[in-house]
């Protein structure tokens, strides 16, 4: 009687533990979500589109993408995506409320045969709360590729 006593003590012990872990698992994922902005756009940025025009195989073009932080938490930058000619600059500090920054781009058509549109993939580390997932903003920028 003793033994299976002991037994229900130890079984009511462990059940409690792993109740606690739970528990504590959901605390802290709460806690990661809830200092970030609301849901819904988090950056505004002045154009998303820039059409090159004419470009001669082998020349390079710049662009700046400015754009401005219109959420009540600071934003940052995780992670910016482009083609193998698309080379690019970004703020690696987190961008205060109402704080502005820039995407620089670097177009080089060497590698192209053909007019294309092109997108740049930025990624932010802040997670929409309404989705569970990161923020993520695209630009544009389009060519008339001229061959030599």
């Amino acid at each position: 009687m003793k033994n299976l006593r002991s037994l229900y003590l130890f079984r009511l012990l462990g059940l409690v533990l792993i109740a606690g872990t739970f528990s504590t698992g959901c605390i802290s994922a709460q806690q990661t979500t809830s200092g970030n902005p609301a849901s819904g756009d988090v950056l505004q940025f002045e154009y998303t589109h820039v059409s090159f025009g004419p470009v001669v195989k082998g020349q390079t073009r710049d662009t700046v993408y400015h754009f401005t932080n219109i959420s009540n938490e600071p934003v940052q930058i995780d992670l910016v995506s482009a083609c193998d000619c698309t080379t690019y600059t970004y703020p690696e500090e987190p961008i205060p409320p109402g704080g502005k920054g820039t995407l620089a781009v670097t177009f080089d058509s060497s590698s192209k045969e053909e007019n294309e549109t092109l997108t740049v993939d930025i990624i932010l580390k802040n997670v929409n709360p309404a989705t569970g997932y990161a923020y993520v903003y695209q630009v544009s920028y389009d060519f008339d590729l001229k061959l030599k």
